[in-house]
């Protein structure tokens, strides 16, 4: 972030002890020397709820960082890395749903054909799912799959 942008009161995200916090701005600080000017914040961390985190003694944290350690606006950022996580979750429950329905699918195939279960279904086994979430069967998985839905489809005639 650049420090002309910056406001005094304003709420800031910030990396503090690897997590994502708000920092409320109470001074701006430039320093110019030799090799240019550098530019500093000082605030005070907030907890989660927007209040002033206190250290194991109970006195408010105020920290300085450099501008650069600065993520961007606090409410901006925290909306984008909510939607992130949201969307993460979303597409973590799709994947559950579909390896739920292949194993299950897989189940029935097994008590379709009259085939026992086995302990542990793996590449060898006769119906099993993939990492893909896809269902496969082997050549004898397939015959016996279609001998038993032709039974089926006789009896219902």
């Amino acid at each position: 972030m650049q420090a002309s942008k910056l406001k005094l009161g304003g709420e800031y995200a910030i990396k503090y002890n690897g997590e994502l916090r708000a920092i409320r701005v109470v001074s701006l600080n430039s320093i110019r020397n030799h090799k240019g000017t550098s530019n500093s914040v000082s605030g005070y961390v907030l907890n989660d709820d927007g209040s002033s985190m206190e250290d194991a003694d109970g006195r408010i944290i105020q920290a300085t960082f450099a501008v650069s350690d600065l993520l961007g606006d606090f409410s901006e950022h925290s909306e984008m890395v909510a939607a992130r996580h949201a969307k993460h979750l979303e597409n973590e429950a799709v994947k559950k749903a579909t390896a739920d329905a292949a194993v299950a699918l897989v189940h029935q195939f097994y008590h379709l054909t009259g085939q026992a279960l086995p302990n542990k279904l793996d590449y060898n086994s006769m119906f099993n799912t993939s990492y893909a979430g896809k269902v496969e069967a082997t050549a004898e998985g397939v015959k016996l799959l279609l001998a038993a839905i032709r039974k089926m489809q006789t009896e219902r005639v």
